[in-house]
């Protein structure tokens, strides 16, 4: 069971945030082990279990970059770990990106770093609704397109990158 189906939600990148919400807490309370305090061992550890699902699944698909993650596993796509490549173009941007970061926090201007730190989360949330965008106009066919999941995975790779640069941003 994935952890769309454990939430009893549509498998879609478009996740209602109140009815994650609601069916998180509906079935949070439904399996919680302070709800079953008399029930056997074996039924707590069940419960317990599937709590801690619930948990993980909650977690995942409440934020759009991990959700999106799930979503490309599901459909095959390859991990992080197996295609570490991004775009040439972006790849060359980062160079630049990298020194813009540096002397906005070596001039310890303020208003400079925090410009810098805008314009990271809007690449980023850029990058993120063309993700979402993919996902949602996703047919079987395409789904099943090793390119689409490849595209896919470069986008998130970008986006992993630039929280990176706006965590580096920050220290």
């Amino acid at each position: 069971m994935n952890y769309f189906e454990l939430l009893e939600l549509p498998t879609s990148y478009d996740v209602d945030p109140d009815a994650l919400e609601r069916s998180f807490l509906s079935l949070s309370r439904r399996y919680h082990p302070d709800f079953h305090q008399l029930a056997s061992s074996e039924e707590l550890a069940k419960n317990q279990a599937t709590q801690a699902s619930l948990n993980d699944a909650y977690t995942t698909l409440k934020q759009p970059f991990r959700r999106a993650e799930y979503l490309l596993s599901l459909l095959g796509g390859p991990s992080a770990s197996e295609q570490k490549e991004m775009p040439p173009e972006f790849l060359e941007d980062v160079l630049e990106l990298r020194l813009e970061i540096e002397e906005a926090k070596e001039s310890e201007d303020a208003l400079a770093i925090a410009a810098m730190e805008e314009r990271l989360a809007r690449d980023r949330d850029e990058v993120m609704g063309r993700v979402g965008r993919t996902f949602t106009r996703l047919d079987a066919a395409e789904a099943a397109n090793v390119e689409t999941r490849r595209t896919i995975r470069s986008d998130l790779n970008i986006v992993r990158y630039l929280n990176g640069l706006i965590r580096d941003l920050r220290e």
